[in-house]
């Protein structure tokens, strides 16, 4: 029996060591174990000559662009959670969806605006940008925020208008001069939160509220356009404006969204959402100036620590999320099924806020809803620009992230400005609506994220053959007729596969 037992052991070691290239007719080891460690050490030496190495990644542009991008999220969150209470002391909550709804024809200026200036070098326009709004909130600290009817609805407006802008075009700035956007994003994200966190905690406490209104609205944007300057001169990073010749058609970017349905897919995914979470944070900035407004009126610093603590909570809690979960949840899951994580939330969460609505439980809920948009829906909807052009990552992203944006929230308003401050009202209107919202979500998610797995080649923007439509594209047609592209093609296909397994036999 152990004669027997012996023989196939000393066979098996033999057909291994044949197999990794040793000689069949050599003497087996009498020590089974030593010979399992030598095949093992052959066999690791084997794959790691064959396996091709890569370059490593420098994280020190995510490191600073994270500061970057924090700097903006403390002055937005500082100014956004200032925006309520001031519009509350001119006009009344009660305006809310009425300046949500104004916002949407200022957006489409300001977009209009952006857009006629898309030739310019993008580092250039980021500055402009910065600087222009900087002078807009000196303006109305100068006159007074809470002084007149005006100056409310007008800081609305531009708080509204520069979280959208500056943020759009910062992601744009990175999806245009980065790669490897699965492994920075996380980092960028996380360490902006940080910023986020601070200026919610900034905006809290006290009457005084211009003090606060200088330091985030005027140096704010100064500090970030001067940390940009620090990224540019360290990286040497520059990003041209689109060639489109001495006129630039302002509407371009509409028309490459018109005619890509991949395009339809992600301004869906970018927007839907806004509607139900418009409509929880009027619920929120209801029961809230419910529970600290008196016979004299509403606590304004009451009310603005209540705020600035929600702004805290979020990002706070979306700071451990893009820490700790996002990059799990992506890897865990993949791309496609990743996609789907916040639409499934948002429909339960929403099914639960609306059965029985309370003051706390929409303050969970929607710290909830918004730190998951801020730290997995956002970067995997940042990682959809992978696969499309220079053009679309700004001219197109202009379009979604900031009108489309504006328009969604503009749906929600007129479902929150038709209940007339009535929370019972709103819960039964708007409940049907945002349940259907994120039924849309869901779907347009699947879709899009089965769409980038079998895109290919080609990169979303770029003239497809046979395409009819307005937009003109340069063609450079090259000798050696469709055989050669056939072959072209087929070469790139084949590189393609032979990528994808060595990728996967690295994960493994």
């Amino acid at each position: 029996m152990s004669d027997s037992a012996d023989s196939d052991t000393d066979e098996n070691a033999t057909a291994r060591t044949s197999l990794l290239g040793g000689n069949d007719t050599s003497t087996p080891s009498k020590n089974p174990a030593r010979t399992d460690r030598d095949d093992v050490r052959r066999h690791a030496k084997f794959a790691s000559a064959r396996a091709p190495s890569f370059p490593k990644l420098d994280y020190k542009p995510s490191y600073h662009l994270g500061i970057l991008l924090s700097l903006h999220l403390s002055t937005f969150w500082l100014l956004d959670s200032l925006k309520d209470p001031i519009l509350t002391l001119t006009t009344g909550i009660e305006h809310q969806p009425t300046a949500k709804i104004y916002s949407i024809a200022f957006t489409l200026l300001t977009t209009c605006i952006y857009n006629l200036f898309q030739t310019w070098n993008r580092n250039k326009l980021f500055h402009a940008l910065l600087y222009m709004y900087s002078g807009l909130f000196l303006f109305i600290s100068a006159v007074g925020p809470t002084s007149s009817v005006l100056m409310g609805y007008l800081n609305f407006l531009l708080t509204e208008s520069y979280g959208s802008l500056i943020t759009a075009h910062f992601w744009g700035f990175c999806n245009a001069h980065l790669s490897h956007q699965d492994s920075f994003y996380p980092i960028i994200i996380g360490m902006a939160q940080i910023g986020a966190i601070l200026g919610g905690f900034g905006a809290s406490g006290g009457d005084d509220i211009s003090r606060r209104y200088f330091v985030g609205g005027c140096l704010g944007p100064i500090s970030v356009s001067i940390m940009l300057y620090i990224y540019e001169s360290k990286y040497s990073v520059t990003v041209e404006g689109s060639s489109g010749g001495e006129k630039q058609d302002v509407w371009r970017g509409l028309k490459l969204i018109r005619q890509e349905p991949y395009l339809h897919l992600v301004f869906l995914l970018s927007t839907v959402y806004e509607v139900t979470l418009t409509v929880l944070d009027y619920l929120l900035k209801l029961l809230s100036i419910r529970k600290y407004s008196s016979d004299t009126g509403v606590s304004v610093s009451s009310l603005t620590t209540f705020l600035g603590g929600y702004a805290a909570f979020v990002n706070l809690l979306s700071f451990l999320l893009s820490v700790f979960v996002f990059e799990r949840l992506l890897r865990r899951l993949g791309f496609k099924m990743a996609l789907t994580v916040y639409p499934c939330l948002l429909v339960f969460v929403t099914l639960l806020t609306f059965t029985s609505p309370s003051l706390w439980l929409v303050f969970v809920s929607m710290g909830l809803l918004k730190s998951l948009a801020y730290s997995v829906n956002d970067p995997l909807k940042e990682l959809l620009y992978g696969v499309t052009t220079t053009e679309v990552k700004f001219g197109c992203k202009s379009w979604i992230d900031v009108l489309g944006s504006r328009i969604a929230k503009g749906v929600g308003s007129m479902l929150t400005g038709s209940a007339g401050g009535d929370e019972r009202k709103l819960v039964q209107q708007a409940a049907l609506p945002c349940l259907v919202a994120g039924i849309l979500l869901a779907g347009a998610s699947v879709r899009v994220g089965e769409m980038r797995e079998e895109m290919g080649s080609r990169k979303v923007g770029e003239a497809a053959e046979g395409s009819e439509g307005d937009l003109e594209y340069e063609v450079e047609l090259v000798g050696g007729g469709d055989d050669k592209d056939d072959k072209d093609d087929k070469d790139d296909k084949d590189d393609n596969i032979e990528e994808n397994k060595t990728e996967e036999l690295l994960a493994v």
